[in-house]
């Protein structure tokens, strides 16, 4: 009888173990993806123009600058300098600054597309700044790098 408990006692000691033998250490835990800025643009007005809190709308060359749309129910910028009279139309839409260096491996989302695309001419860019203030004043002594993106051509029109 002793035999038996005393096996029965190792088998239940060794399973224990072996069941417990990693520490915390050899567990990754899933990262968490956290969101640092999002808009969607759901206060929007159709035809005004674009006035979203934190947001710079700029009109570097031309007049037009981007406007508040609705369609289906969903708010979205727009720029167009159809009917525009003008030579040329170059605007800004630039976000609120969010600080870049509190993580590692940051990406960015968007959805874009372009209506009556006729030439690549008549494109889309995404810049960043490092040293931009906030301040429109401030704009051209500020330095802006462009960021590689997939954009729309003449021939498809929507990309995200």
């Amino acid at each position: 009888m002793k035999n038996i408990a005393l096996y029965k006692f190792l088998v239940i000691a060794g399973l224990t173990i072996l069941s417990s033998c990693s520490s915390d250490n050899d567990v990754e835990n899933a990262k968490v993806k956290t969101t640092l800025f999002k808009e969607n643009f759901t206060d929007n007005t159709d035809g005004t123009s674009l006035n979203t809190t934190g947001w710079t709308n700029y009109a570097q060359v031309g007049t037009k600058k981007f406007t508040e749309e609705i369609y289906s129910g969903n708010g979205y910028a727009e720029f167009t300098s159809y009917q525009s009279g003008q030579a040329s139309n170059i605007a800004w839409l630039i976000s609120p600054g969010f600080d870049m260096n509190k993580q590692d491996g940051e990406k960015l989302v968007f959805q874009a597309a372009h209506a009556y695309l006729t030439t690549t001419e008549n494109s889309l860019e995404l810049m960043v700044s490092t040293d931009y203030d906030g301040n429109i004043a401030n704009f051209n002594q500020s330095n802006w790098l462009s960021l590689p993106i997939t954009k729309p051509t003449p021939s498809n029109d929507f990309y995200e």
